[in-house]
């Protein structure tokens, strides 16, 4: 089970936002399970198509012996792009495979994120995209949002706090867990 607590003074600080947490990342990955996506990896015809099932990828993941839907976002799979329509309808998509998922489970909407920024360099990293991943979450699926777990490259995620920190709403930033 995973044990989460609210600091009850959170300000805007990276170091205090984040819900304190001794989940570690070994934890976490124990706790998800891989679904069944063969048909999905045969259309894949093209780099873009490869990547973007890596970038957005639906899995299961057991939080207090309930399963539930999982978005895995890996953003050493992302390249910039002129416009982010295709990859945001994906998106949705699949965050709504991902709240079925729990619905079939646990009755509830809900949906967990893991957002990885493992290996994110200046070349795959783009603060228009982010501002549009952020607006999403926020805006339309903070209700279903149960938890975002990040991990990944800390420096980096220490960066761009400042600017992501603007993008989210109080009740969103409080649902985010750093994994240590």
């Amino acid at each position: 089970m995973i044990e989460q607590k609210n600091n009850s003074n959170l300000d805007e600080n990276i170091n205090n936002i984040f819900l304190k947490s001794s989940t570690s990342l070994d934890f976490f990955k124990n706790n998800l399970i891989d679904i069944d996506n063969s048909n999905i990896l045969k259309e894949l015809k093209t780099v873009d198509d490869f990547n973007l099932f890596h970038l957005i990828n639906v899995k299961n993941f057991t939080f207090n012996n309930k399963i539930y839907g999982l978005i895995h976002l890996q953003l050493k799979f992302f390249f910039k792009k002129p416009d982010y329509n295709h990859i945001l309808k994906v998106m949705d998509k699949r965050i709504e495979l991902a709240l079925q998922t729990s619905f079939n489970n646990t009755k509830t909407k809900k949906v967990f994120v893991f957002m990885d920024f493992a290996n994110i360099t200046k070349k795959n990293y783009s603060r228009k995209f982010i501002k549009l991943v952020a607006e999403k979450f926020s805006k339309k699926y903070d209700d279903c949002l149960a938890v975002c777990y990040i991990t990944g490259n800390i420096t980096f995620i220490k960066l761009v706090w400042p600017f992501v920190s603007t993008l989210l709403l109080t009740k969103t930033k409080k649902k985010l867990v750093l994994l240590k």
